[in-house]
C-alpha cells in the first residue's frame, strides 16, 4: 500500500477482498463471473486504446495462517472491533525460508496452469512490490525470469509500488506491449507484508497479509483496459510508511478518511 492514488473510469472489471466473485463485462457487453482470489483493483472500461485487456489471472496465498482473535487480544483490540471494523479472521503468511520471488513463482505457475502461454509470446514481465528480495538487487522480475527459465529476449522490472501497484502495473504492461508491438504481457504483484509489520502494532499487525497474482494481459483480451486516471498525494506520505527500523507504521484513521472524502 502506498499513498500513490490511481482511478479508472468506468470500472467493469473488479475484484473484491472479501473472497467472492465479481460480474465482470467483457468489451462485447457479456457478463462473466471470474475466479477472483486477491486483493486488488482490477481496471476495465468499454472503450479500449490500445486493444489490451485482461485473459486470466492467477494467484498464490501462503497456506500457513495467523489467527486475528488471540493478537488481537494482545493488542487490547476487541472482538467486536475485530469482527465489524478489520473482519479478518486470520492472515496469510509465507514460510520460513520462503521469500517474494517464491510468492511470485506460484503465482505464474497457477496463472499457467489456468492459460497456457509460449514464453516467446511473453513481450514484458513486471513485478510490482514493496517488499522485494534481500536488498531488492536483483530486482524480483530477474528473479523470477530466471527461474521461470524464460528467453533472454524478454524485458523484465519491478515497479515499487502498493496497493496502487496493480493498477499501475496494468497500464505501464499494456503501454510497453502497444510501443513494442507485443502480443502479451505478464504483471505480478507480490508483497509478504509479514517482512516489515510489527507484530506489536495496533494500526498494522491485524490488517496486512501475504499473497501474490499473476495477470495476462493479451491484445484483445477479453477484458479490455481504457483509460486510466494518476494522481500522488506526496503531501500525506507521513501517513503510511517505514521507519528507521524498516517496520511499516500507519495512521488507519487518516488513511480511511482521506480514501473516503
Amino acid at each position: 500500500m502506498s499513498t500513490d492514488l490511481a482511478y479508472a473510469e468506468d470500472v467493469v472489471v473488479c475484484a473484491r477482498n472479501d473472497g467472492t466473485n465479481d460480474m465482470l463485462e467483457q468489451s462485447g457487453g457479456d457478463s462473466v463471473t471470474a475466479d477472483v482470489r486477491f486483493d486488488a483493483i482490477g481496471i476495465g472500461v468499454p472503450h479500449p486504446v490500445v486493444g489490451y485487456g485482461i485473459t486470466d489471472i492467477g494467484v498464490y496465498v501462503p497456506e500457513r495462517r495467523m489467527p486475528t482473535a488471540s493478537r488481537a487480544s494482545v493488542l487490547g483490540v476487541s472482538a467486536e472491533t475485530l469482527q465489524r471494523r478489520i473482519g479478518f479472521e486470520s492472515l496469510a503468511r509465507k514460510a520460513d525460508g520462503e521469500d517474494t520471488s517464491d510468492l511470485a513463482f506460484h503465482a505464474v505457475q497457477d496463472l499457467l496452469r489456468r492459460h497456457a502461454i509460449d514464453p516467446n509470446d511473453i513481450g514484458c514481465l513486471v513485478v510490482a512490490t514493496q517488499n522485494p528480495d534481500g536488498t531488492g538487487i536483483p530486482q524480483v522480475s530477474a528473479l523470477l525470469h530466471g527461474r521461470m527459465g524464460w528467453p533472454p529476449n524478454i524485458p523484465a522490472f519491478d515497479l515499487a509500488l502498493g496497493c496502487s501497484g496493480y493498477v499501475y502495473g496494468l497500464a505501464v504492461v499494456s503501454s510497453f506491449l502497444a510501443m513494442q508491438k507485443g502480443n502479451a504481457g505478464i504483471l505480478v504483484t507480490a508483497d509478504p507484508y509479514s517482512k516489515i509489520v510489527d507484530s506489536d502494532d495496533r494500526g498494522t499487525a491485524l490488517l496486512f497479509g501475504d499473497g501474490a497474482s499473476a495477470t495476462l494481459i493479451e491484445r484483445n483480451g477479453p477484458w479490455r483496459l481504457g483509460n486510466f486516471d494518476f494522481g500522488t498525494a506526496g503531501t500525506h506520505a507521513q501517513l503510511l510508511h517505514t521507519d528507521a527500523q524498516r517496520r511499516l507504521r500507519m495512521d488507519g484513521k487518516a488513511v480511511a478518511r482521506f480514501c473516503l472524502r
